[in-house]
């Protein structure tokens, strides 16, 4: 079985804004997407698609509300699961571009 080693530095960021985030309006976000959250910032990094800095401005202008209300609208109040985690990555980020991008992104 593989090991995957989130940086604490992500998990904490996760933890303080997006858990934060959703912690405010009742909803519980696992430690699986926690986690996933974290290795996707952590792999925008770690695989040149942009620097640690826009990575933390393009995760700041993602972590608000509209955020919960898009997760409100699509899943109501259930628990932030890894499935779900992996829905807002895919679908919330395409919209925001924040702070995923696409691979081969050409302005790190």
């Amino acid at each position: 079985m593989a090991n995957i080693q989130v940086n604490e530095e992500y998990t904490k960021w996760v933890t303080d804004n997006i858990v934060d985030l959703f912690s405010h309006e009742g909803i519980i976000v696992t430690d699986n997407a926690r986690n996933l959250f974290a290795l996707a910032m952590q792999m925008q990094v770690s695989e040149n698609a942009m620097t640690k800095t826009k990575l933390y401005k393009r995760a700041e202008k993602f972590a608000d509300n509209r955020l919960i209300d898009y997760y409100k609208d699509r899943y109501n109040t259930q628990e932030v699961n890894f499935n779900r985690a992996f829905h807002i990555l895919s679908d919330w980020g395409i919209v925001m571009k924040y702070p995923w991008t696409t691979t081969g992104d050409t302005n790190p």
